[in-house]
């Protein structure tokens, strides 16, 4: 990792055939920019939103018996979870809240949905499932805070808040894994295929792997001397 004398900085992490990739997060926004630029320009159905145009085809969503679900966030400025035709001819909007996740689980689908802005917030887990009217949302529960960073692991989610770690139950049910007095700052969570949770944070990474008893071990990685 980098050299202690360009501390702090944010790191990111991301999976590479299932090994862990450790980026300070200019790094990341860096690579990120340049692969974009080698990409073909999408093409295929394209959604409308307020402060841009998202291509469903760029990004598989959550397949569904009639075709898939996709949750975007776009910050303040709004973003939802649709519905996708399985032709990718189709679309129809469920609902307009900022969506970090969807995710299908042994009890259907589920979703976080998620925002904060200025003094406006909001942050609640929900179940999305088809009606006699189509695609619905209801709200399991309220997190009172706002995901910085958040993960499925089977059948629950794992986020990130400000200063601490915590699973979310599909009951709406929390138990806390972690506390940083500190703060951490986690801005990325991804899962690997043994289970392992990784978070890229303010201070390095943190590890979550998971125990028998079902909890999780913590350990942390920083940068060294």
């Amino acid at each position: 990792m980098a050299n202690s004398s360009e501390t702090p900085r944010d790191y990111r992490e991301s999976l590479v055939d299932d090994r862990v990739r450790v980026e300070t997060r200019s790094n990341w926004l860096e690579r990120f920019y340049t692969e974009s630029k080698t990409r073909k320009p999408p093409t295929g159905l394209a959604i409308k939103l307020s402060n841009g145009t998202v291509y469903p085809a760029l990004i598989p969503g959550l397949p569904v018996k009639s075709g898939q679900l996709q949750g975007y966030d776009m910050g303040e400025f709004g973003g939802g979870i649709y519905w996708i035709s399985r032709n990718g001819k189709e679309f129809r909007k469920v609902n307009d809240r900022n969506t970090q996740i969807v995710g299908a689980t042994s009890k259907g689908v589920y979703a976080v949905q998620a925002l904060q802005h200025l003094q406006f917030w909001y942050a609640a887990l929900v179940k999305v499932s088809q009606g006699a009217k189509g695609w619905q949302v209801r709200t399991v529960t309220d997190l009172h805070t706002v995901p910085s960073a958040i993960v499925q692991d089977g059948d629950r989610f794992v986020y990130a808040a400000e200063n601490y770690l915590s699973t979310l139950e599909l009951s709406g049910a929390q138990h806390e894994i972690y506390r940083s007095l500190l703060g951490m700052r986690i801005g990325s969570m991804i899962r690997r295929r043994n289970g392992e949770i990784w978070g890229g944070a303010s201070k390095g990474l943190i590890r979550l792997s998971p125990q028998k008893a079902g909890g999780y071990a913590v350990q942390w990685f920083t940068p060294s001397e």
